[in-house]
């Protein structure tokens, strides 16, 4: 099961939304790992909608630059998140991996060739 978490930030009335995979993590050590969130609403998601929202939750904060950083920690961090990134995609109906990863790249970047090749090669299709 899945869950989307929203909530607002001290100083912010913005509303923030975040997914998890509640097999893996709760409610409660979500909050307890985010003590700042404030007015938080749940909102259970089933299994494909869930697992959509996640992997482009993924995508959208992936760091491909983390893959390459001379520190171990933060590569090991950041292929680690790739392989979730995998996982998930393989999970997703064929072809809707791609289409939410293209999606989150025109979200992300726009139209900038330059800062998208280091993204487009990543997910097998």
């Amino acid at each position: 099961m899945y869950a989307r978490i929203q909530f607002v930030s001290p100083g912010s009335r913005e509303k923030y939304s975040w997914v998890i995979d509640t097999n893996r993590e709760t409610v409660d050590h979500w909050q307890h790992a985010h003590p700042e969130a404030e007015e938080l609403v749940v909102t259970p998601l089933d299994e494909q909608e869930g697992l959509e929202a996640l992997f482009w939750q993924k995508c959208l904060y992936h760091d491909v630059f983390f893959e390459r950083s001379p520190c171990r920690e933060v590569r090991e961090r950041g292929e680690a998140e790739l392989a979730e990134i995998l996982d998930l995609a393989g999970r997703l109906p064929k072809g809707r991996a791609s289409e939410l990863w293209n999606r989150c790249m025109e979200f992300r970047f726009g139209s900038d060739p330059v800062a998208k090749s280091d993204y487009h090669h990543r997910l097998p299709t």
